[in-house]
Protein backbone atom coordinates (compact mmCIF):
# COMPACT_ATOMS: atom_id res chain seq x y z
CA UNK A 1 0.00 0.00 0.00
CA UNK A 2 1.24 3.48 -0.90
CA UNK A 3 -0.65 6.39 0.65
CA UNK A 4 -0.45 10.06 -0.25
CA UNK A 5 -2.29 11.61 2.72
CA UNK A 6 -3.00 15.33 2.41
CA UNK A 7 -0.94 15.51 -0.79
CA UNK A 8 -3.68 16.81 -3.07
CA UNK A 9 -3.52 20.40 -1.85
CA UNK A 10 -6.09 22.72 -3.47
CA UNK A 11 -3.69 25.66 -3.22
CA UNK A 12 -1.10 23.89 -5.42
CA UNK A 13 -2.83 22.23 -8.39
CA UNK A 14 -6.26 21.83 -9.91
CA UNK A 15 -5.54 18.38 -11.42
CA UNK A 16 -3.12 15.66 -10.33
CA UNK A 17 -1.06 12.96 -12.01
CA UNK A 18 0.62 9.95 -10.43
CA UNK A 19 3.29 8.05 -12.37
CA UNK A 20 4.12 4.34 -11.95
CA UNK A 21 7.36 2.71 -13.04
CA UNK A 22 8.25 -0.99 -13.03
CA UNK A 23 5.83 -2.07 -10.29
CA UNK A 24 6.32 -5.73 -9.34
CA UNK A 25 4.25 -7.53 -6.71
CA UNK A 26 5.49 -10.13 -4.23
CA UNK A 27 2.76 -12.49 -5.44
CA UNK A 28 2.02 -13.27 -9.08
CA UNK A 29 -1.29 -12.39 -10.76
CA UNK A 30 -2.33 -9.39 -8.62
CA UNK A 31 -4.13 -6.10 -9.35
CA UNK A 32 -3.19 -2.47 -8.76
CA UNK A 33 -6.09 -0.37 -7.43
CA UNK A 34 -6.76 2.97 -5.79
CA UNK A 35 -9.21 4.76 -3.51
CA UNK A 36 -9.70 8.42 -2.62
CA UNK A 37 -10.10 10.16 0.73
CA UNK A 38 -11.80 13.40 1.75
CA UNK A 39 -10.43 13.45 5.33
CA UNK A 40 -6.66 13.77 4.66
CA UNK A 41 -6.13 10.02 4.56
CA UNK A 42 -7.68 9.12 7.90
CA UNK A 43 -9.99 6.78 5.96
CA UNK A 44 -10.42 5.93 2.29
CA UNK A 45 -13.81 5.73 0.60
CA UNK A 46 -15.08 2.21 0.14
CA UNK A 47 -18.79 2.71 -0.58
CA UNK A 48 -19.44 0.39 -3.49
CA UNK A 49 -22.37 2.33 -4.93
CA UNK A 50 -20.38 5.40 -5.93
CA UNK A 51 -17.57 4.16 -8.21
CA UNK A 52 -17.71 3.50 -11.92
CA UNK A 53 -15.12 2.72 -14.56
CA UNK A 54 -14.80 1.62 -18.19
CA UNK A 55 -11.71 -0.11 -19.54
CA UNK A 56 -10.37 -0.61 -23.03
CA UNK A 57 -7.98 -3.54 -22.78
CA UNK A 58 -5.25 -3.68 -25.42
CA UNK A 59 -3.51 -7.01 -25.98
CA UNK A 60 -0.60 -8.19 -28.11
CA UNK A 61 -3.15 -10.05 -30.23
CA UNK A 62 -4.35 -6.59 -31.37
CA UNK A 63 -7.80 -7.09 -29.95
CA UNK A 64 -9.48 -4.66 -27.65
CA UNK A 65 -12.35 -5.15 -25.29
CA UNK A 66 -14.49 -2.64 -23.46
CA UNK A 67 -15.43 -3.62 -19.94
CA UNK A 68 -17.35 -1.68 -17.35
CA UNK A 69 -17.26 -2.02 -13.61
CA UNK A 70 -19.48 -0.47 -10.99
CA UNK A 71 -20.13 -1.11 -7.32
CA UNK A 72 -16.54 -2.16 -6.69
CA UNK A 73 -15.57 0.37 -4.00
CA UNK A 74 -12.31 1.23 -5.80
CA UNK A 75 -10.79 1.70 -9.25
CA UNK A 76 -8.83 -1.30 -10.51
CA UNK A 77 -6.70 -0.28 -13.45
CA UNK A 78 -4.05 -3.00 -13.70
CA UNK A 79 -5.08 -6.64 -13.37
CA UNK A 80 -3.24 -9.95 -13.42
CA UNK A 81 0.15 -8.26 -13.07
CA UNK A 82 2.94 -10.80 -13.25
CA UNK A 83 6.07 -11.17 -11.19
CA UNK A 84 7.84 -13.81 -13.29
CA UNK A 85 11.56 -13.28 -13.93
CA UNK A 86 11.05 -11.94 -17.47
CA UNK A 87 8.56 -9.24 -16.50
CA UNK A 88 9.37 -5.55 -16.81
CA UNK A 89 6.79 -4.71 -14.17
CA UNK A 90 3.79 -2.44 -14.59
CA UNK A 91 4.17 1.17 -15.67
CA UNK A 92 1.71 3.96 -16.39
CA UNK A 93 -0.04 7.01 -15.03
CA UNK A 94 -3.28 8.07 -13.35
CA UNK A 95 -4.93 11.48 -13.85
CA UNK A 96 -7.28 12.93 -11.24
CA UNK A 97 -9.33 15.88 -12.48
CA UNK A 98 -10.38 18.68 -10.11
CA UNK A 99 -10.57 16.55 -6.94
CA UNK A 100 -11.18 19.62 -4.74
CA UNK A 101 -14.42 20.71 -6.36
CA UNK A 102 -16.97 19.60 -3.74
CA UNK A 103 -19.88 20.48 -6.03
CA UNK A 104 -19.01 17.89 -8.71
CA UNK A 105 -17.95 14.27 -9.00
CA UNK A 106 -14.23 13.52 -9.13
CA UNK A 107 -13.20 11.78 -12.34
CA UNK A 108 -10.11 10.91 -14.32
CA UNK A 109 -8.36 8.39 -16.48
CA UNK A 110 -5.42 6.00 -16.36
CA UNK A 111 -3.16 4.40 -18.91
CA UNK A 112 -0.86 1.49 -18.15
CA UNK A 113 1.10 -1.41 -19.64
CA UNK A 114 2.54 -4.53 -18.05
CA UNK A 115 3.29 -8.21 -18.42
CA UNK A 116 0.43 -10.36 -17.22
CA UNK A 117 0.99 -13.31 -14.92
CA UNK A 118 1.30 -15.55 -18.01
CA UNK A 119 3.98 -13.17 -19.43
CA UNK A 120 1.67 -11.74 -22.11
CA UNK A 121 2.08 -7.99 -22.79
CA UNK A 122 -0.99 -6.07 -21.70
CA UNK A 123 -2.22 -2.49 -21.82
CA UNK A 124 -5.30 -0.59 -20.72
CA UNK A 125 -7.00 2.78 -20.94
CA UNK A 126 -9.41 3.40 -18.05
CA UNK A 127 -11.98 6.15 -17.51
CA UNK A 128 -13.24 6.37 -13.95
CA UNK A 129 -15.55 8.43 -11.77
CA UNK A 130 -16.14 8.77 -8.03
CA UNK A 131 -19.84 9.59 -8.07
CA UNK A 132 -19.84 11.55 -4.82
CA UNK A 133 -19.47 15.31 -4.46
CA UNK A 134 -16.51 15.79 -2.10
CA UNK A 135 -13.22 17.63 -1.70
CA UNK A 136 -10.82 14.71 -2.22
CA UNK A 137 -7.37 15.39 -0.78
CA UNK A 138 -5.64 11.99 -0.49
CA UNK A 139 -5.16 8.86 -2.56
CA UNK A 140 -4.19 5.27 -1.70
CA UNK A 141 -2.67 2.86 -4.23
CA UNK A 142 -2.64 -0.81 -3.25
CA UNK A 143 -2.64 -4.41 -4.42
CA UNK A 144 -5.69 -6.60 -4.04
CA UNK A 145 -3.43 -8.99 -2.12
CA UNK A 146 0.20 -8.94 -1.05
CA UNK A 147 2.93 -6.33 -1.22
CA UNK A 148 4.66 -4.28 -3.89
CA UNK A 149 8.26 -5.52 -3.90
CA UNK A 150 9.85 -3.08 -6.33
CA UNK A 151 9.16 -0.11 -8.55
CA UNK A 152 8.19 3.51 -8.03
CA UNK A 153 4.91 5.36 -7.45
CA UNK A 154 5.23 9.09 -7.30
CA UNK A 155 5.21 12.44 -9.07
CA UNK A 156 1.88 13.34 -7.50
CA UNK A 157 1.32 16.78 -8.94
Amino acid sequence: TVNFPSKMDSSLYVDYRAVFRSIVFATDNKNLQFRLSDDNGVSYETASYAWGQDNINLHTSITSTLTGAENSGYVQFMSNVGNVASTDGASGEVYICDPHNASTHTFGWARASWNRHDDVKYGVDVWWERAVNADHNSIRFYSNSGNITSGEIGNLK
